[in-house]
């Protein structure tokens, strides 16, 4: 999460957890001057259209050990 200040990141981070990758995502979207990257259980990466083309995503070569 990026925001405004450290407090206002760790809230939402807790937020955005419980609400799932999705509807957490939806949420960012909703509120001013607030970005995000989510990593799904199933290793999906969601970016936020604030941070769309500032962040690159790099994933490890098939067959590689986690």
């Amino acid at each position: 999460i990026v925001a405004g200040t450290a407090t206002l990141a760790d809230a939402l981070s807790t937020g955005v957890f419980i609400l799932g990758p999705k509807e957490g995502l939806a949420l960012v979207e909703r509120l001013p001057d607030v970005d995000a990257v989510i990593v799904t259980a199933s290793n999906d990466v969601l970016i936020s259209s604030g941070l769309q083309g500032q962040v690159e995503v790099h994933r490890p070569p098939a067959g590689s050990r986690p």
